[in-house]
């Protein structure tokens, strides 16, 4: 076994027991707008600005007049200060993530390559580590072994610095900074003015109305005592006003016809009472004029700081480089000592990577190659890049045979500008890199020098906000077997030969998005020498030129989007000939509809392939279209809630064309789900109607979560083999086990059936047991 085999179990075993006594969650950061709290403050009078309320004199029941009031509760004692709370504790570092065990199990591999009995262990652990609560990184551990020789066993250990997180850390934060600058002081106040206003003028409606009605009642009763008083010589006692001794304030006294003073003075309360509704009518007025024109000042002041406000935080929302942050943020008057130190440096870091590490650079230098060393990418204004390492990873995996050793990389790239704006970057990159087409002589077992270097210039132009053009050259050393094999292989030499253009590459890409038509176009155009060298494709040994045109068009608001596509041989799989495909093309056409309430409806054509291994290190791929329609529905029925699947998928080959019993087959395949509550049931029924037999396929499947902590489910299969008349059964099973802060543990087997060779119709047992946990 191994050293990685050995050192998994102790990694796994410390991070388990570790993880949950000592790591908790962080506080998600939310954006928070500083307002003040509603409070009940005096008003400043019409006239004199005097802090006063408008209140009834309850000491005539002639006049209503106004009196001071305070404007607040009566004052207390000043409350003593409260201490402030302790400033919380930051860890030194916060780790979360996942950790993965998985054992596999197959009795015989459904690929081109015939094996059984195979087991593969694979253990995996994603960690994000933030270090002071502010600089993320990414720790990836990945160790597979198996028992098979068509599986290699490796260990990979990943430290990557997490960019995104730390810019929208910094993000979050100077938009609390800007909420904090963007405070609602004076809108606040407005609106204390405005609710203080509008509970006067409810207090002045309220009293307005009350003296209406009593204008009303007394006007009412002096025209009766007055009629009484013309037809009788007595005085009549004036009837009680209705109701109780006071009438809104107006004070205790009742009119009476025991006294004749009283009597005569009788008239004149309606004329006080007009006085006043006069009096008050004015005054509510003038509050109404005021509050109104408070009301639009408000309205504007708000609208003003709500424009501001939101242009602001987009302006931060669309930052992505330290130095324009920092530039934002002093021209608003708002301080950064309270962001990260280092900020700006580290938002220009793009990328920083140790060990297992993916290099994405350029067309025509090292794009989508895995590396073991170390990566750095930064890009303040100008923009700086350096890798270094070996390269023991092939594109494949089983499928061809291991890497030879000694293969490394090395990549230095310098440029003005911004990666994702307008820039010229220069790269310079050497290695060596196992040539597929490498003649090793099978006497002395030797491998050719296959060593390389070159240089590139890259650059990108933004036409429109929505279009921009990238276009690269290069030029490479020549490979070992296109030189005279008496002299010495000097790379930097041929890569310096402007006489010698076969060793050379040009790329153009193109990416546009049409607003109007909501349209994304896309195209790119490469061309390669026959001698040209590079980590971003495959040495072919024969010049030949590539391109491609992408279309996404939505229709209907959107409802259908079609996507169309059509292009030559790309050249990224070395084990198609090149001369041969050289003139072929292949187009796809997709689309979707979505409709509410009607099933999801898609259709796609498009190319596919299939690896065959004919001989020791001989292996064929072969290409050929499938067409794939489908019809999807989630609904409900009652209570339960339900989905119906249709699937169509048409393979167009021929039985030269692949190993495969169903070629030229057409298959159907039907399903049905049912969702009750912690049950789950599905039917599935499917036919493969080849040309040499046809095979029908019935599933049942029912899933039940029993409770919190416990899952089961299993299923039955039956197949039906025509011209053979061979009846099989097939099941399968699951279980699940939520344990309580120690993960979840996952078990599953299944009995099931292949093509074999000689088409019939073979056992292929599955099994798989996982454990998995979150911290």
């Amino acid at each position: 076994m191994n050293l990685s085999v050995t050192i998994w179990p102790l990694f796994f075993t410390a991070v388990l027991l570790w993880a949950p006594a000592s790591l908790s969650a962080a506080p998600a950061p939310r954006l928070a707008v500083d307002t003040l709290p509603h409070t009940t403050a005096a008003t400043d009078s019409l006239e004199d600005g005097a802090a006063q309320r408008p209140s009834l004199n309850r000491h005539s029941c002639k006049s209503v007049s106004y009196v001071a009031m305070p404007g607040g509760e009566a004052a207390s004692s000043p409350a003593k200060p409260r201490p402030a709370p302790p400033a919380p504790h930051i860890p030194l570092l916060k780790i979360h993530g996942n950790v993965l065990y998985e054992l596999s199990y197959r009795s015989f591999i459904d690929t081109p390559y015939s094996d059984h009995e195979v087991y593969q262990h694979l253990v995996q652990a994603y960690l994000d580590v933030t270090y002071k609560n502010n600089y993320p990184f990414r720790i990836y551990l990945t160790n597979r072994w198996s028992n098979t020789p068509l599986l290699r066993n490796y260990f990979d250990l990943g430290l990557q610095y997490n960019r995104n997180d730390f810019v929208g850390n910094v993000r979050r934060q100077a938009l609390q900074l800007l909420a904090k600058r963007f405070s609602m002081d004076s809108l606040n106040a407005l609106r204390q003015q405005l609710e203080a206003k509008e509970k006067e003028l409810t207090q002045l409606r309220h009293m307005t109305d009350s003296l209406s009605a009593a204008e009303r009642i007394v006007g009412a009763k002096e025209d009766k005592w007055l009629a009484d008083q013309h037809n009788s010589t007595t005085v009549p006692q004036l009837p009680a006003w209705p109701g109780s001794k006071t009438l809104y304030g107006m004070g205790s006294k009742r009119l009476s016809g025991n006294s004749a003073a009283d009597s005569t003075k009788a008239p004149s309360t309606l004329k006080n009472l007009n006085n006043n509704y006069d009096s008050l009518k004015t005054r509510l007025d003038s509050l109404e004029t005021q509050a109104g024109r408070l009301l639009k000042h408000y309205e504007q002041e708000k609208a003003g700081w709500e424009a501001r406000y939101t242009q602001a935080q987009q302006g931060l929302n669309n930052i992505r480089d330290g130095k324009t942050l920092a530039d934002t943020l002093h021209r608003l008057g708002i301080s950064d000592s309270s962001l990260p130190k280092g900020y700006q440096a580290l938002m220009a870091v793009r990328s920083l990577g140790i060990g297992r590490s993916t290099l994405n650079y350029s067309e025509l230098s090292a794009k989508n190659v895995s590396i073991n060393g170390m990566e750095l990418e930064y890009n303040p204004h100008s923009y700086y890049a350096v890798a270094i390492g070996t390269v023991d990873y092939r594109f494949r995996d089983y499928v061809v045979t291991p890497p030879a050793s000694g293969q490394y990389l090395a990549v230095v790239r310098y440029g003005q500008g911004k990666l994702d704006g307008n820039h010229i970057i220069g790269t310079w990159y050497t290695g060596k890199r196992q040539l597929y087409n490498a003649y090793t002589n099978p006497q002395t077992g030797t491998i050719p020098n296959y060593q390389l270097m070159g240089f590139t210039i890259e650059s990108r132009y933004q036409l429109t906000p929505n279009t921009y053009v990238m276009g690269e050259i290069a030029k490479s050393s020549l490979p070992y077997y296109s030189l005279d094999s008496s002299q010495g292989h000097h790379v930097l030499g041929t890569a310096l030969n402007g006489s010698d253009r076969t060793n050379e590459a040009w790329s153009v890409e193109m990416n546009s998005f049409l607003p109007a038509t909501q349209t994304r176009l896309s195209g790119s155009w490469q061309r390669f020498g026959a001698n040209f060298q590079s980590f971003s494709l495959f040495t072919t040994g024969a010049a030949h030129t590539s391109w491609k045109l992408m279309a996404d068009q939505p229709f209907f608001k959107k409802q259908l989007l079609v996507r169309a596509g059509i292009r030559t041989n790309d050249y990224s799989n070395p084990l198609l000939g090149a001369a041969y495909q050289s003139s072929a093309l292949f187009g796809t056409l997709q689309a979707t509809l979505r409709m509410k309430g009607w099933p999801v409806l898609q259709v796609g054509y498009f190319p596919s392939s299939q690896l065959l291994k004919t001989a020791d290190n001989t292996y064929e791929e072969n290409l050929f279209f499938t067409l794939s329609a489908s019809a999807s529905h989630t609904y409900r029925v009652g209570q339960l809630q339900m989905m119906s699947l249709l699937l169509y998928t048409r393979f167009y080959n021929q039985q030269r064309d692949s190993s495969l019993v169903y070629y030229n087959t057409r298959n159907w395949q039907v399903s049905q789900t049912l969702f009750l509550n912690r049950v789950t049931c599905q039917l599935q029924g499917s036919a493969a109607l080849a040309s040499t037999y046809n095979l029908y396929m019935m599933e049942g499947r029912l899933d039940v979560k029993c409770n919190r902590w416990l899952s089961v489910g299993g299923g039955l299969k039956y197949n039906d083999q025509t011209v053979y008349n061979i009846l099989q059964w097939g099941y399968s099973g699951t279980v699940t086990l939520r344990l309580a802060r120690l993960g979840e543990l996952q078990g599953m087997a299944d009995k099931g059936f292949i093509p074999g060779s000689n088409q019939q119709l073979v056992p292929s047992n599955i099994g798989r047991l996982s454990y998995f946990k979150t911290f």
